[in-house]
């Protein structure tokens, strides 16, 4: 039609519908979804918000398209639905599903709560937050607290070497006294042949063999990974590894100067500054 037929109710061009449908004013004269909507009985298309988005009569959520419109009225109570349990709207749950009082009363997550036997949902705070049973954190959510359940263990658990608990670490993993025993970083020395964890000093901060000390097993870790026990000192300077920000290459190979004398070797330097 070179691009001059509009649906008579929403205006869209012949390529944004899958196709043409009989109307008030005859037929092929609405796209599809307004020709079902006006086949359903409708005598004109769905009001608009300010910002042009189709508004649903029942509960007045908006949509940029009809179908989209469509999608969700196939559904759509009026918001009068709540769970039983939680009180969250439809829109606000991914399905719905059985509970104690019928089919389709409780959210997804609440009847899959009372499909594991719970007989009502968890405890809220005065917030309205919900509390965990085990170890009485709170949270937004249901869905997040589903999540932290899964996991947690009412803080009773700690790691056999450094004693972290389960919300101070990323995970847990095996030991000598079995799996689940360490926390992440625990474990990851254990399985590199370590027998316990690191030393650490009257404050309690783990020590390296280069004597420097960390707050924390992972902190030092990273650290290990380029010390050498505080033997390497620069060949020009006699800095060691701890008094320079890394190292450089210098006449005598790579990594053999810190990082100020290999920028000067770099700039054509073949010796140290001298010194008085």
């Amino acid at each position: 039609d070179g691009g001059a037929w509009r649906c008579n109710w929403c205006e869209c061009r012949a390529e944004q519908t899958q196709g043409k449908g009989p109307g008030p004013a005859g037929p092929m004269t609405l796209c599809a979804p307004c020709s079902s909507r006006f086949r359903s009985g409708h005598a004109g298309p769905p009001a608009r918000d300010e910002t042009g988005r189709y508004l649903c009569e029942e509960c007045g959520r908006s949509f940029d398209s009809i179908p989209g419109l469509g999608t969700h009225r196939a559904r759509c109570d009026g918001g009068a639905w709540a769970c039983g349990w939680c009180g969250c709207k439809q829109h606000e749950t991914s399905g719905k599903g059985p509970g104690p009082q019928g089919t389709k009363t409780l959210c997804s997550t609440c009847s899959a709560r009372f499909r594991a036997g719970h007989s009502g949902p968890p405890c809220q705070d005065e917030d309205g937050r919900f509390v965990c049973a085990h170890c009485d954190r709170t949270f937004d959510t249901f869905a997040a607290r589903g999540v932290h359940m899964r996991r947690c263990d009412g803080g009773s658990w700690r790691c056999g070497w450094c004693e972290a608990k389960i919300g101070e670490t990323s995970g847990k993993g095996p030991g000598p006294d079995g799996p689940g025993s360490l926390c992440s970083t625990c474990s990851s020395r254990f399985r590199a042949g370590h027998t316990g964890p690191p030393q650490q000093d009257e404050e309690g901060r783990y020590v390296c063999e280069c004597l420097r000390t960390f707050e924390t097993i992972a902190a030092m870790g990273v650290h290990r990974r380029h010390c050498d026990g505080g033997k390497w000192l620069c060949s020009w300077c006699s800095c060691s590894h701890s008094e320079t920000s890394g190292k450089g290459a210098g006449p005598d190979g790579p990594r053999t100067l810190c990082a100020a004398c290999a920028s000067r070797y770099r700039a054509g330097h073949r010796e140290p500054p001298q010194r008085d």
